[in-house]
């Protein structure tokens, strides 16, 4: 029975939750929610601590490995017996002693030393794929000699103490080398000479030592050219008839010849003018011939003619600053392919018409070598 009070309404019954356990509740969520904060910034900071740790530790040994590359230095010396000199001719001997420094490590351990003598020759040639031009560059080794015994390869065998170290060296130039050829534009073939040392490392990681230093070549022809006259004809089909002669086809660099020309035009056709053209021509081996115009001029009276008769003899200069004719076998060639240096002098008749346009070449020897010998006539 329930208890009335005494308005005899039945008593409310009230359970009580204290407010303190569920504030307890909610402060232990906010706890783990600050606990685990804390704890995620406390890894954060020991993480960065570790990364800055070790990058301080890599910056030190960088720093380390910095000052004993500097405290370890090496260099290499070519010292020629003639103090200063560079350029020699071919036949010369050239002397002179490899030097190696080492003056910071204590062992400086090589798989092998050496040092030659190369000649090297640079060329481009052009191809024409779909209609687009590519250009490829060359080398070919046109010499090469060792001017020290070369070591065998045993890594780690040979060791240079701390100190210098030095080869003397001696060898002969070949005659019929090419001569040191500077190029005339960047396309053009050029030969260089230069003396190469080489110190390879054994460890794979470790950066190989290399030197070169150049020297030039220059060369003399050791036997007489033969002088002779050369001479070219030509006759169109408009009747124009042209003869060239040059009476000695030997000329040296910075010299003058004399171009004896007779044109026949029976049919008064206009000639425009007639030009004259230097040429410079490289037969490389079966795989390259290269024609460099070393000048290009219209001959003096000779534009706009209508003459059905014209004779006359021209005064040419042959450039100063060039090599000289040359032949010479490529080395290491199955199929003893040459390598020719000459030159020409093309003369052209331009006509009004141009299908009347007239080509002729003479060939040409450069030497600065005066000694020939004459044909006799």
């Amino acid at each position: 029975m329930r208890n009335l009070n005494q308005n005899k309404q039945p008593t409310a019954e009230v359970t009580y939750q204290p407010r303190i356990g569920s504030g307890d509740s909610h402060l232990t969520k906010r706890t783990k929610i600050i606990l685990i904060t804390i704890t995620s910034l406390l890894i954060l900071a020991g993480v960065t601590i570790l990364i800055v740790s070790v990058s301080l530790r890599q910056a030190r040994s960088k720093s380390t490995d910095s000052n004993a590359r500097k405290v370890a230095k090496w260099d290499i010396h070519c010292r020629f017996d003639d103090a200063g000199k560079i350029q020699y001719l071919a036949g010369d001997v050239i002397s002179g002693t490899i030097e190696i420094l080492n003056n910071g490590l204590p062992e400086l351990k090589l798989k092998s030393i050496d040092a030659t003598l190369v000649g090297e020759l640079d060329y481009t040639t052009e191809e024409n794929i779909s209609n687009r031009s590519t250009s490829s560059k060359h080398t070919l080794v046109v010499f090469e000699q060792w001017l020290i015994p070369r070591p065998v390869t045993n890594p780690g065998k040979i060791i240079l103490p701390l100190g210098n170290h030095t080869w003397p060296f001696s060898i002969r130039l070949d005659h019929s080398l090419p001569p040191s050829i500077k190029k005339v534009n960047v396309s053009h073939p050029s030969i260089q000479y230069f003396i190469r040392v080489r110190m390879v490392r054994p460890e794979w990681y470790l950066m190989n030592l290399n030197k070169e230093f150049p020297i030039i070549i220059h060369r003399f022809s050791s036997s007489p050219a033969k002088v002779m006259a050369v001479e070219a004809e030509v006759k169109n089909r408009k009747d124009i008839q042209v003869y060239v002669k040059i009476s000695k086809n030997v000329v040296a660099p910075g010299n003058k010849f004399v171009l004896d020309m007779e044109l026949d035009n029976p049919k008064g056709i206009q000639i425009h003018h007639i030009s004259a053209a230097f040429i410079q021509i490289w037969d490389i081996g079966d795989t390259k011939t290269e024609r460099i115009t070393l000048f290009n001029m219209h001959l003096e009276d000779t534009q706009r003619m209508r003459s059905k008769r014209f004779h006359r003899s021209f005064e040419l200069y042959v450039p100063l600053r060039i090599p000289d004719t040359f032949s010479y076998i490529l080395p290491d060639s199955r199929f003893r392919r040459p390598l020719v240096l000459h030159y020409a002098l093309r003369v052209t008749v331009h006509a009004s018409d141009n299908f009347s346009e007239i080509e002729l070449t003479l060939p040409l020897v450069v030497t600065k070598t005066i000694q020939t010998v004459t044909d006799e006539y």
